[in-house]
């Protein structure tokens, strides 16, 4: 959850899979070729611990992937993970709807200094997110 005008408000991205579960369609707002970087809690945890080993005196560094996933592929993947087989999301385009917040980092300080490589795709992401969800290790944060 987030809090836009102090409101409680379930993120976009858990909306989505929310529905994907559900079998209601998932819409793509904007240009589906949109890109932004996605990265896996290991891949940030990795960074975090190359960063704390490092032989440095300082150092600043992104956390990301630097390999941008498209709003389609985002999409297509919280269905493939999260829908029924037998109830599939329907994907339904909405190019006239504003999309915003999308971002790339780049990490190739993180490379060079820290021998950062992410390892993790969206895909492992969203799959390792539904193992959670179905062990309801977190199930509180999620407010279920």
């Amino acid at each position: 959850y987030y809090y836009p005008n102090g409101i409680k408000t379930k993120r976009p991205i858990y909306q989505m899979i929310d529905k994907a579960i559900n079998g209601e369609p998932l819409e793509i707002w904007g240009n589906p070729n949109y890109a932004k970087d996605m990265v896996h809690v290991n891949d940030f945890s990795q960074m975090l611990c190359r960063a704390v080993l490092v032989d440095r005196e300082e150092g600043f560094y992104n956390v990301g992937t630097g390999n941008p996933i498209t709003i389609e592929e985002q999409i297509r993947t919280i269905v493939d993970v999260f829908s029924d087989p037998e109830n599939r999301s329907e994907i339904i385009y909405r190019p006239e709807k504003k999309v915003s917040g999308g971002f790339l980092m780049d990490v190739e300080n993180a490379k060079a200094e820290l021998g950062y490589e992410p390892k993790y795709s969206f895909r492992e992401l969203m799959e390792d997110y539904k193992k959670e969800m179905q062990i309801k290790r977190y199930a509180a944060l999620r407010g279920m």
